[in-house]
């Protein structure tokens, strides 16, 4: 019987660490312990901004409408179509003209085997991860690679907004 009553306590911590205690610790230590990050303006490395698909023929067309209008020198468009059955396929095709790069997986096998088969492709040294939804601003790309100057770095995250 105490075994179960630890059990249940430990539970209850596990939750409250969990929900609480580490979002907590993490702020703490962002506000106190941060170091500033070296961002150099005109650094510009080559980008791959990949986009795995399934089944995104409401958005993908705005999405790459939108990708080719962003404002960076060296950028290399990926979709990784994943098994889609809607016409995802046709209307990425109908891009590839403009430089967007198709990997073409003909059967479904998930969203982390399509981002891993993307890395494998992308030809750059910065990979952008993106849904098929999102807009990005023309500038977009710049902001988020100048932190990329300090050797520190290794992950950015952007903003989500929302309109």
């Amino acid at each position: 019987m105490i075994l179960f009553v630890i059990i249940f306590w430990l539970a209850g911590l596990l939750l409250l660490w969990t929900y609480f205690g580490y979002p907590l610790f993490m702020l703490l230590l962002a506000k106190f312990a941060s170091k500033p990050v070296y961002k150099q303006v005109g650094f510009l490395p080559s980008v791959s901004l990949l986009i795995p698909a399934y089944n995104e023929v409401d958005v993908i067309h705005n999405k790459l409408t939108n990708s080719l209008k962003i404002d960076y020198p060296d950028l290399e468009i990926l979709v990784v179509n994943d098994g889609s059955d809607d016409g995802t396929r046709e209307i990425v095709q109908s891009f590839v003209s403009q430089g967007v790069k198709l990997i073409d997986q003909p059967k479904r096998s998930g969203k982390m085997n399509a981002v891993n088969a993307g890395f494998a492709a992308a030809n750059h040294e910065i990979v952008v991860l993106s849904d098929a939804s999102p807009d990005y601003a023309p500038d977009a790309i710049r902001q988020l690679v100048t932190p990329f100057a300090d050797p520190t770095v290794g992950v950015v995250v952007g903003t989500l907004a929302v309109w």
